[in-house]
């Protein structure tokens, strides 16, 4: 079992707004696409997160709007459902920096 080296994080609203169902149902995808190397943290608003958030997440401080999408302490969405696309090529690029880091 290969460790896992990408992490997606999740600002949604609770209860779940239809913009947050809808991000829950596409990194669900992305994990069922990845489930070796991916992990997903999701976050509810006004709440402490239940791990330590990645810095990229952090350093957004409280001017993140609900819901976000973070991909390895990266901003992929605010405030809107990030396209099935962006969020999948953002992704897969993601991995192969991974990938390439690792072969070093």
């Amino acid at each position: 079992m290969s460790e896992k080296r990408m992490r997606i994080e999740a600002l949604i609203a609770s209860p779940p707004t239809a913009k947050c169902e809808a991000i829950l149902a596409l990194l669900e995808e992305v994990e069922s696409l990845h489930p070796e190397v991916v992990v997903i943290d999701i976050y509810l608003a006004g709440e402490q997160p239940g791990r330590t958030p990645t810095k990229g997440y952090q350093d957004k401080g409280k001017f993140k709007r609900v819901p976000s999408v973070f991909v390895n302490g990266a901003m992929a969405a605010q405030a809107e459902v990030p396209r099935r696309e962006s969020l999948l090529a953002l992704v897969d690029s993601e991995l192969a920096k991974s990938s390439a880091a690792w072969l070093e």
